[in-house]
């Protein structure tokens, strides 16, 4: 295993750059997960640690040793594609065992790992069959054995599970999760799902047009995200984000629709003027008939447009008619429900609201 530095990573690709500086350190034995949208460069940080593709500028550093310069093959790293990358004329047994014996490993010892990284993945009955016989879900698994049997200090994933059904990925998630426990080799995992990045990642990297937009655990990016788009990225359903006013201290807040809510219990220190307010959605409830206004809570009106129920919960879609942007999305216990078309009252405490400035669009701190 091995400690991995980016230090100030930069790539270009003729004129265009992709990573304007990327800088992280990932601990020996950590798993982070470099997540954002498609074209933010995550792949690009995966391909220039592998040594597949030249760093224009930067360092990357394994263990004690600075990679730049040399070849793939030397910088004991084992990369997992979204596309398997399996031979498809050999069996299950030879496409794990295939990098072995071109490094001129033993006969013994090849078999004792290919033995070894099938238990561990639940692929010994399938040794004999060729790739075309398999799952999409065994196929990745047979990717990820034939990187397991070299014994890397670094595992590289390129969205693994991409081409995975829902279903197929929940189960791979929870794979990754447990060949890590029980492997705790130090591992990079690039991802566009959210959802991948926040039940996998040790630490989450969040990259947006190249730059680091924040570097944390999932619990606190989600809790306390460092920027708007930090916010809206990590949740599913987003973060819901109001434009308004913070007024001199202890008039509150005005929102864009004129609705103006006091903060008693939280506000931006002694910061005034236009903001943005968020807040998560399982953070919102439906005030209901003759129930008492109480203290630090806020209240505001709104249209139901949709529901959406799930099952054991409902997203209920609400517009508070100050325009398209002033929508606000709710989670509610599947045994509650809206009338599409009503008028509700949305209750959320102020202890639960997140403050973005509205041009750099960064978190200000909250005073509790």
């Amino acid at each position: 295993m091995a400690q991995v530095v980016l230090r100030n990573l930069r790539k270009n690709f003729g004129d265009t750059e992709v990573l304007k500086g990327i800088n992280a350190t990932i601990a020996d034995g950590e798993f982070l997960v470099v997540v954002g949208p498609s074209g933010c460069g995550k792949s690009t940080v995966l391909r220039l640690v592998a040594g597949l593709e030249r760093i224009t500028e930067g360092e990357v550093h394994i263990g004690d040793k600075l990679v730049n310069r040399l070849e793939p093959k030397d910088r004991d790293v084992a990369m997992v594609f979204q596309n398997y990358a399996l031979y498809p004329h050999m069996s299950v047994y030879k496409n794990i065992a295939y990098g072995l014996k071109v490094r001129g490993i033993a006969k013994r010892e090849i078999s004792q790992r290919v033995d070894q990284a099938a238990s561990l993945l639940g692929l010994s009955p399938f040794l004999g069959r060729k790739p075309n016989q398999l799952s999409g879900g065994q196929r990745q698994r047979v990717a990820m054995g034939r990187a397991i049997v070299r014994k890397p200090r670094v595992f590289l994933f390129d969205e693994p599970l991409s081409n995975l059904d829902a279903k197929l990925r929940t189960q791979m998630r929870v794979n990754l999760k447990r060949l890590h426990q029980n492997l705790k080799t130090t591992s990079i995992y690039v991802t566009h799902d959210q959802v991948e990045a926040m039940t996998l990642a040790d630490r989450i990297l969040l990259i947006k047009d190249g730059q680091v937009e924040q570097l944390g655990t999932p619990e606190e990016i989600y809790k306390n995200p460092a920027t708007v788009f930090a916010a809206r990225f990590m949740g599913s359903p987003a973060m819901n984000l109001l434009s308004g006013s913070l007024l001199p201290k202890g008039a509150g807040l005005l929102l864009t629709d004129g609705t103006r809510l006091k903060l008693n219990g939280a506000r931006p220190g002694d910061y005034q003027g236009e903001v943005m307010v968020g807040i998560r959605p399982e953070f919102i409830s439906l005030e209901q008939p003759g129930q008492e206004p109480e203290p630090g809570l806020c209240s505001l009106k709104a249209r139901v447009e949709l529901l959406e129920p799930l099952g054991s919960e409902n997203l209920v879609h609400c517009d508070l008619g100050a325009g398209e942007e002033e929508k606000l999305v709710l989670r509610l216990p599947g045994e509650l429900r809206a009338q599409e078309g009503g008028v509700v009252k949305l209750r959320f405490s102020q202890q639960d609201l997140h403050f973005f400035e509205a041009g750099t669009q960064k978190r200000i701190s909250t005073d509790h």
